[in-house]
């Protein structure tokens, strides 16, 4: 079965903005770290709202650390990028949400020793903040009250870094010191692990949702059926099927972890 592949990547993937969308606030070349998939635009079926940790603004950016949130598509498709921009929202000229894509191969990952330090601070606080949007849908209370804690620390690091950039370069430039920081996020990682499969589920409902989207424009299912001119402006490939086999997929993968949360009682967050 085909398949296209979405572009909202698990928390922590380090990505770059790419040239799909030249006017966006984010600014092509930048580069940072995925942290949150909040949901669907409000009126855009083919776009999530996310949060993100950028760690460079531009190609030439010099390195930074802030607390980023904006719109991606969810999918895209180039056979008519005229019309599929139709289904993407503009004011004036300039286009209102960013493309962005991964920055290293999905079996990479990260080694903590060898990344600039930029690179740990930004992967670190992508991680915490989806770690505390999780547990903030948990009635159980697992997040450590200390504000000491690296998880609270990493939390505030973006503005904690904008004030005093050499100090946090010179303090997370060894392993010992990020290795303390990975074990808090891993611990929690694990104490949240039902919490985290829940809220994949909503990830993968977002998903399903923009794959039905694009099946229905395409198709033309919006044209009144008493309209005489039958002309689908917003039809952007012939491949009716593939957009099928597209929803078909993701509608099976849904399903199979819906069952999973029902099995194990787990909450959709």
């Amino acid at each position: 079965m085909k398949f296209i592949k979405p572009l909202l990547y698990p928390p922590g993937t380090p990505f770059i903005v790419n040239d799909f969308v030249k006017d966006c606030s984010v600014g092509v070349g930048s580069r940072g770290f995925l942290s949150v998939i909040h949901g669907i635009h409000d009126t855009y079926q083919n776009l999530a709202k996310i949060t993100s940790v950028i760690t460079r603004k531009g190609k030439g950016g010099k390195p930074r650390l802030e607390k980023h949130e904006f719109c991606i598509p969810i999918f895209i498709y180039f056979e008519n990028e005229e019309n599929f921009r139709k289904l993407m929202p503009t004011v004036g000229d300039v286009r209102v949400y960013t493309s962005i894509e991964r920055e290293t191969e999905e079996e990479e990952m990260l080694d903590i020793a060898k990344v600039p330090t930029i690179d740990f601070l930004g992967w670190a606080s992508a991680m915490v903040i989806n770690l505390r949007h999780v547990s903030g849908k948990n009635r159980y209370g697992t997040w450590p009250e200390d504000q000491a804690h690296p998880l609270n620390r990493f939390q505030r690091m973006p503005e904690l870094y904008n004030e005093d950039k050499e100090r946090f370069e010179e303090q997370y430039k060894e392993k010992p010191a990020r290795q303390l920081v990975v074990d808090a996020i891993r611990r929690m990682d694990s104490a949240l692990c039902k919490m985290k499969v829940g809220h994949s589920l909503r990830t993968f409902d977002i998903t399903l949702n923009a794959a039905e989207f694009l099946v229905y424009v395409n198709r033309g299912d919006f044209i009144p059926a008493e309209q005489e001119d039958k002309t689908n402006n917003y039809k952007f490939t012939e491949d009716q099927k593939l957009l099928e086999e597209n929803f078909k997929y993701h509608k099976g993968v849904c399903e199979e972890l819906q069952k999973v949360c029902a099995e194990k009682k787990i909450p959709i967050v």
